[in-house]
């Protein structure tokens, strides 16, 4: 059984890339995982290896339902640091972002609301060597899985959609230019931070 060979390996195995690359393939290929698997996956989040706690939480995010607040931090924090190609980890040429962007995407729904509170974190201390695009962009996919209709007003948002407004509107993110305009036009919202404010204030 590949379930318990792999839950073997990621308790045992020393070496850090292959531990992590073995954290992956149990999330890929046991999306379903044992109590076992998710507990062995669970001893490498604490990893001082990057890459080795990034791919546990990587492999944790496609088992279980409802990943954890702390688990949808790590996965951000993948999202925005894992810059450079991973050597010798074998999945998307090594590119852990990218993974862990359509990891993100698969999340279920109800994690919108953790989505949101820890991007506003972020944003609340985005600093100039912020990924200001990137940013906006994983705020908006977290709230807005459509649209907005064109008929809409501020006041028929969801909660969740006017808080994560105004957590843009009172961060520095929305200074991007042409990318801020095509991301908000994307979700049809008003394209610039003078138009969203002022149809956000109704």
């Amino acid at each position: 059984m590949l379930g318990p060979a792999l839950a073997d390996l990621i308790r045992r195995e020393p070496e850090p890339v292959v531990a992590a690359t073995a954290c992956v393939a149990a999330g890929l290929s046991c999306p379903d995982g044992s109590e076992a698997l998710v507990g062995a996956l669970s001893t490498r989040r604490d990893s001082a290896d990057l890459v080795e706690r990034w791919s546990a939480v990587l492999g944790l995010s496609r088992m279980l339902r409802r990943p954890d607040r702390s688990q949808v931090r790590d996965l951000y924090s993948c999202l925005f640091w894992a810059v450079e190609p991973v050597p010798h980890w074998p999945f998307l040429e090594g590119d852990m972002a990218s993974l862990a962007a359509l990891t993100i995407a698969d999340l279920s729904p109800d994690v919108a609301g953790d989505r949101i509170d820890v991007l506003a974190e972020r944003a609340a201390a985005a600093d100039p060597t912020t990924d200001n695009v990137t940013l906006l962009r994983a705020l908006l996919d977290a709230a807005f899985p459509e649209p907005v209709p064109d008929t809409a007003e501020f006041d028929d948002l969801t909660l969740v959609q006017q808080r994560t407004l105004a957590t843009l509107l009172g961060s520095n993110i929305l200074q991007g230019g042409a990318m801020v305009a095509m991301l908000l036009g994307r979700y049809n919202l008003p394209d610039s931070e003078p138009r969203l404010r002022t149809w956000c204030s109704g």
